[in-house]
C-alpha cells in the first residue's frame, strides 16, 4: 500500500515538474502553436491592409519580455520599408509599426548607421592615437515638431524632409549634422590637454575625410584596476566644429567645461529636490 502511495506521489510530482517546465518554456520561448497563429495573423493583416504591395514576412520570433510574437515585414524593392507586427500568443494583432516607414524613422535610422560606420573607420584605425572609453558618431535627425526643444541641437536635420530610399551623400550630411561622442583616457587631465587633443582629433577626421558638425568630448583619468574611476574630468557638450581652432582654444574649452559642470550641478540639485519632495 505504501509503495502504491509513493508511486502515486512520485507521478504527481513528476507531472507538476513537467507542467512547471512547460509553463516556463512557454513563457520564455513561446510555443509552435502560438507561432503558427502569429504567422497566420500576420499574413491576414498583410493581405487586408497592404494588398497590392510586395511586402513579405521575413521572420516571426517570440519576445519573452513582452510575451508576444513579432512578425518582421520587409519589402524587396525598398530598403527603408521594414516594420513589425506585435501579435499575442492567442494570435491577436496588437501593434503595427508601419508608421516608422511613413514618418521616415527607418530612413533616419539608415543614415545614422551609415554615419556611425563612417566614424568607426577613424576610431577603429590602428593608427588612431588615443585610448577611448567611448567613441562613436551619430547623426542628429529629429522630426520638425521636436526642433526648438532644449535637447535638440540647432544643427539637427529635419526628419520630415527625408526621402524614402534616397541615396544621400553621408559625408555631406555628416558635415551638417554629424555628432561625435568621445571619452579619452589620459594621465593628464587639464584644459590645455583637452584643447590639444580636440584639435588633433579634428585634424585626424579632416585628413580621413570624415566631417562632423559637433563633438561631445570628455578627458578623464583611466579606470583603475580596482575600484571606480575618479570624478576628475574636463568635458564639453555640443562643441561646434567651427569653434575648434588653435587661437583661444583652451579658453573656449574651459568655458564649455564650466558650463557643462554647472548644468550637471543644476540637474543634481533638481533631482535631490524631487527626492526630498517624495519623502515628505
Amino acid at each position: 500500500m505504501k509503495k502504491k502511495i509513493l508511486k502515486i506521489l512520485a507521478l504527481a510530482v513528476a507531472l507538476v515538474l513537467i507542467a512547471g517546465l512547460g509553463f516556463f518554456a512557454n513563457a520564455f520561448l513561446g510555443n509552435p502553436v502560438s507561432k503558427m497563429m502569429a504567422r497566420s495573423t500576420a499574413k491576414k493583416h498583410l493581405n487586408e491592409t497592404y494588398a497590392g504591395t510586395d511586402y513579405y514576412i521575413d521572420s516571426v520570433y517570440y519576445d519573452f519580455k513582452s510575451s508576444c510574437y513579432h512578425a518582421l515585414i520587409k519589402s524587396p524593392s525598398s530598403m527603408d520599408t521594414y516594420f513589425s507586427l506585435r501579435i499575442s500568443m492567442l494570435g491577436k494583432l496588437g501593434y503595427d509599426s508601419y508608421e516608422d516607414v511613413t514618418s521616415k524613422t527607418t530612413t533616419a535610422r539608415r543614415l545614422e548607421n551609415e554615419y556611425r560606420e563612417l566614424a568607426d573607420t577613424v576610431f577603429n584605425d590602428p593608427s588612431f592615437p588615443y585610448t577611448c572609453d567611448i567613441s562613436y558618431g551619430m547623426m542628429e535627425i529629429y522630426p520638425i515638431k521636436y526642433h526648438g526643444n532644449d535637447d535638440v541641437p540647432s544643427y539637427a536635420l529635419n526628419q520630415d524632409e527625408l526621402v524614402l530610399d534616397k541615396i544621400y551623400d553621408i559625408r555631406e550630411l555628416g558635415r551638417k549634422a554629424g555628432h561625435l561622442i568621445i571619452y579619452v583616457d589620459s594621465d593628464t587631465v587639464t584644459v590645455e590637454e583637452a584643447a590639444r587633443i580636440m584639435l588633433d582629433i579634428k585634424s585626424i577626421f579632416d585628413k580621413s575625410a570624415v566631417p562632423f558638425a559637433a563633438v561631445d568630448f570628455t578627458l578623464q583619468h583611466p579606470k583603475p584596476l580596482e575600484g571606480p574611476r575618479d570624478d576628475i574630468f574636463i568635458g564639453t557638450n555640443d562643441f561646434l566644429y567651427e569653434d575648434i581652432y588653435e587661437d583661444g582654444m583652451a579658453e573656449r574649452v574651459d568655458a564649455a567645461d564650466k558650463a557643462l559642470k554647472e548644468y550637471y550641478a543644476e540637474q543634481d540639485a533638481k533631482m535631490e529636490a524631487e527626492m526630498d519632495k517624495d519623502k515628505t
